[in-house]
């Protein structure tokens, strides 16, 4: 797995990165752009062959852009987690 910077300002984040699965990427952007401090979230496939996936944040005002993912990346886990723990509860009761 790798990631590149590829722009960065406070209220601006692009990212270039290979060998990241486009569904996670995807799901973060989806609760991103739920957030009301984020102007645009988005992520697109720039090449199939390669798998480069390129993954741009833009904030609202002098919204931190870093902070706001931050804590995107935390819900996610946070969502992650507790569909795991379901299944696993579900599955345990077979």
């Amino acid at each position: 797995m790798e990631l590149k910077v590829a722009g960065l300002r406070e209220d601006f984040l692009e990212l270039d990165t290979g060998g990241v699965d486009f569904s996670v990427l995807d799901s973060l952007k989806t609760i991103l752009n739920e957030d009301q401090r984020i102007e645009y979230a988005g992520v697109n496939l720039t090449h199939p062959l390669t798998r480069r996936i390129r993954f741009i944040v833009k904030s609202k005002g002098n919204v931190d852009v870093m902070i706001v993912v931050k804590e995107g990346i935390d819900k996610l886990m946070k969502l992650s987690n507790e569909l795991s723990t379901l299944i696993g509860d579900t599955l345990g009761r077979s």
